[in-house]
């Protein structure tokens, strides 16, 4: 069974699947140029996962991911990051497979539009999302059901 941190993140890439603009153009951490034809697309990235002993046997941390918000590059290209944003985000609330993994979805902030480094008709921004967890310490595979 793979880490809540990691489960997080397929839970999240299965709800945005074909559920926004980007269709099924939902990737995990791809590395190659985007074609325009593959336009829009999200990008889901591990973040951070601190944990601290919450009590016997039990830790407690925010797990974190990046989703990232690609588009073509142009004159609409923040309106177009933003609005592929807000979808997201709004399948992202509504989404009840989070429960399986913690609790309390919140997006932290978005760092600024760019356009994508040696891809100059692409443009990205980047929400990053922080989930709360309780695991056992012993299994990080393993949620706890009253993280608060």
């Amino acid at each position: 069974m793979s880490s809540v941190a990691e489960q997080f993140c397929a839970v999240v890439q299965g709800a945005l699947l074909g559920a926004t603009d980007a269709a099924d153009r939902v990737y995990r951490r791809r590395i190659d140029a985007y074609d325009a034809s593959e336009l829009p697309a999200i990008e889901i990235h591990r973040g951070e996962w601190p944990l601290s002993q919450w009590g016997q046997g039990v830790d407690r941390g925010p797990a974190e991911l990046r989703v990232s918000f690609v588009v073509a590059d142009g004159l609409t290209a923040e309106t177009t990051l933003d609005a592929l944003h807000m979808q997201a985000h709004a399948v992202l609330m509504a989404c009840p497979d989070l429960a399986s993994v913690g609790s309390g979805l919140h997006c932290t902030g978005t760092l600024e539009p760019e356009v994508a480094p040696g891809e100059p008709d692409v443009a990205r921004m980047t929400a990053t999302y922080q989930l709360q967890t309780l695991i056992s310490a012993a299994d990080l595979s393993r949620r706890f059901r009253s993280a608060t």
